[in-house]
């Protein structure tokens, strides 16, 4: 991770990782546990703005095209560790000042290295698969009566995939305003 971000020209900069997979394991469907790369992307913008901390875009190879749909929407250039091995990641994820990502396996490294972040939750209950421990981290969800509705080790039918399409930029940047 030093190399990394020496290479990169960070250095020891408080960067804002941004770990945009999470929900393969769960197969067909698994994409509805992902916030959308346009709302990524503004928000990394917004960061970006706020704060003048570079963002690092993190993913394992397999969903590199996640971090590439980021980037390219984005006017300000993160910088791209969409290579990652599972222990750079981790690495990666340990050096950011936070880092903001979708449910899944990342939770659980960023909370096993000792990162804090900011964790979507759409059809899964945070309650149950949340990081441990809990505090520290800011958790989002929409909040719709249908949440959770990831029971069973199985997804819904669920019509529309409402709970993380309709988060806003805006709600989401109040939410993470508390890790800054």
């Amino acid at each position: 991770a030093g190399q990394f971000l020496s290479k990169n020209g960070l250095g020891e900069a408080a960067v804002i990782g941004f770990f945009l997979g999470g929900g393969a394991r769960v197969g067909k469907g698994g994409e509805v546990r992902r916030w959308p790369p346009e709302s990524y992307a503004q928000l990394a913008e917004k960061l970006i703005e706020k704060t003048g901390r570079p963002i690092i875009l993190i993913s394992s190879p397999k969903e590199e095209d996640v971090c590439l749909s980021v980037a390219e929407r984005m006017v300000r250039r993160p910088v791209m560790a969409s290579r990652t091995s599972l222990g750079e990641a981790a690495a990666l994820i340990e050096r950011c000042r936070f880092v903001v990502l979708n449910d899944g396996g990342p939770v659980h490294i960023a909370a096993g290295v000792g990162a804090r972040m900011m964790a979507f939750f759409g059809p899964v209950d945070p309650v149950v698969y949340g990081p441990y421990p809990s505090k520290g981290h800011v958790i989002v969800t929409k909040g719709l009566p249908c949440q959770p509705c990831y029971r069973n080790f199985r997804m819904s039918d669920c019509s529309h995939a409402n709970c993380l399409k309709t988060l806003t930029v805006d709600e989401v940047f109040r939410k993470v305003a508390g890790l800054l």
